[in-house]
């Protein structure tokens, strides 16, 4: 005749195998979460830097002052034309609500006197709001959750690394020309080269005194068990990689 139930014993050790299968499972999704985040990352700064490459921002001279009819955005705006450079910026940096924004700052049509805020806003009016960068797999807008975007839905949650993947991104001091900055934005200009964001209220008209002169890593670190991964950007080449 056919047993038709286990044995409590029998229970026991199947539940037993169960536990330290998902044990052993564990870590390892952990580590896989930190990887797709670090890849995820590195893709997305690369699409900033291939952005840049394909799309130059420079204005003459001739086209800064006929660029916008208000006084304050010819001086705000158009002379400060490199401040439009693609560029990845990370939000909350140092804590578990990590994220960024991946978009070309520009400024609104309402006057003020600092046409940069240095914080993506969307809008689909050209002259009104920043553009953001698309994912290619996705659709969806590369930008924080509290960038000014209508409706939500629009934008790819996956940029919220703390929520997605429990990952706090930490980024070094990006040493340029003129200053070390504590800067949590990385712009590329044309040629690729990458540049540590000025202040927004820089007034120099120098857009090469914010080129990055030594490498900058960017850490990111797993909140369960402290495990890292470490992205760097080498300066002049702006050679992004996995360096740790």
């Amino acid at each position: 005749m056919l047993r038709k139930a286990f044995t409590t014993f029998e229970l026991i050790v199947v539940l037993t195998v169960i536990g330290i299968l998902a044990a052993m499972a564990l870590p390892r999704q952990q580590s896989t979460n930190l990887q797709e985040a670090t890849d995820q990352i590195v893709k997305h700064m690369q699409l900033a830097q291939s952005l840049a490459l394909a799309q130059d921002f420079y204005l003459s001279e001739s086209a800064q002052s006929n660029d916008y009819t208000n006084l304050i955005k010819q001086s705000k705006s158009s002379v400060q034309w490199f401040k439009r450079w693609w560029q990845i910026q990370f939000h909350w940096a140092g804590s578990p609500q990590s994220s960024y924004s991946v978009y070309s700052d520009h400024p609104s049509d309402v006057p003020t006197t600092n046409m940069y805020n240095s914080f993506p806003d969307y809008s689909a009016v050209f002259s009104n709001g920043d553009i953001l960068a698309v994912d290619a797999h996705s659709g969806l807008l590369i930008a924080d959750i509290n960038a000014n975007i209508n409706p939500q839905e629009s934008r790819l949650t996956d940029v919220d690394i703390g929520a997605k993947y429990g990952v706090q991104i930490d980024m070094a001091n990006c040493v340029s020309v003129s200053s070390n900055r504590n800067s949590d934005h990385i712009l590329f200009d044309n040629l690729g080269r990458p540049h540590c964001a000025k202040p927004i209220g820089d007034v120099s008209l120098n857009p090469y005194d914010q080129l990055m002169t030594t490498q900058t890593r960017i850490t990111l670190t797993l909140l369960n068990n402290n495990e890292t991964r470490v992205i760097c950007v080498e300066p002049e080449s702006g050679y992004i990689h996995i360096c740790g």
